[in-house]
C-alpha cells in the first residue's frame, strides 16, 4: 500500500518563479524512480493537478507577496502536491 500520510511544512517550499505545473514536475523528478518515463511523469503530474483542483492555474506562476500569483489556498494545495 502507498503511504496515506504526508508531512506538509508550515512554511511553503514551492518555487515562486515557477508555475504550478513546473513545481510539481520538478518534485516528481526528484521523488519518482529513476527509470520513470517523461510521459508517465507528465501523466502523474497532470493527475495531481486535477485531484488538487489546480487545473485553472496549472500554468500560472506561484508568485510571492511581491509578485501576484495564485491564491493562498491554491498555494497550500501545491505544497500538498509536492509531498
Amino acid at each position: 500500500h502507498r503511504r496515506l500520510v504526508g508531512y506538509v511544512p508550515q512554511d511553503d517550499v514551492v518555487r515562486e518563479a515557477l508555475t504550478v505545473f513546473e513545481n510539481l514536475w520538478y518534485a516528481a523528478g526528484l521523488r519518482l524512480p529513476a527509470g520513470t518515463s517523461p510521459s508517465r511523469r507528465r501523466a502523474l503530474v497532470l493527475q495531481t493537478v486535477a485531484v488538487l483542483g489546480l487545473g485553472a492555474v496549472a500554468h500560472t506562476r506561484v508568485g510571492s507577496a511581491d509578485r501576484r500569483g495564485i491564491s493562498g489556498g491554491q498555494r497550500k494545495r501545491v505544497n500538498i502536491g509536492l509531498e
